[in-house]
């Protein structure tokens, strides 16, 4: 047998056929090994894309991240329903106090029909405000009265003007008017 002639192997269980270069040797030994071609290296490391894939295919995993992302649901979940819980709450208390204020409401209204025909109208605080309304119409009369004499007064002094000015106007219209 030449030495240089090329040997016929054995096919083994990993390989049906024979790695033609050093990179194919290189990356045939890699697959066999269980790690990914581009790491150049044979320890078992897996992406964050392969960690994803397996843990949303994988479902019901007992990783630590999945059991706190569970905790962290039911948490958010549970706080939502006391939240909701408590404004219902509110909300009943709340129409039950309207209902109990309109009530109450009532109540005093009816004391207070009672007082006054129990009590009768008070003759004084009616004077007073008969009289109190006399005078708010005898201030507006007044002040009507002084805007009146204020508007005269301005009439004659506009006449005073006039005649001292022009004398022969209104004596020419005295004349015509006779």
């Amino acid at each position: 047998m030449h030495l240089d002639a090329p040997t016929k192997q054995e096919p083994d269980a990993t390989s049906c056929r024979r790695p033609a270069t050093r990179s194919a040797m290189t990356t045939a030994a890699s697959s066999v090994a269980g790690s990914s071609p581009r790491s150049g290296s044979t320890d078992d490391t897996s992406s964050p894309v392969d960690v994803n894939m397996l843990t949303y295919f994988m479902g019901g995993s007992s990783d630590d991240s999945v059991k706190k992302a569970k905790a962290k649901k039911n948490r958010h979940r549970l706080n939502n329903i006391r939240h909701r819980k408590r404004k219902q709450t509110e909300s009943e208390q709340l129409r039950k106090s309207v209902i109990d204020m309109e009530q109450r409401l009532v109540e005093l209204r009816e004391e207070a029909k009672a007082r006054l025909y129990k009590d009768g109208p008070n003759v004084f605080e009616e004077h007073a405000k008969l009289v109190k309304r006399s005078l708010e119409c005898a201030q507006e009369e007044k002040r009507l009265l002084e805007h009146t004499i204020s508007a005269q007064h301005q009439l004659i002094a506009f006449y005073e003007h006039t005649s001292k000015t022009v004398p022969g106007l209104l004596r020419r219209r005295r004349a015509s008017m006779s």
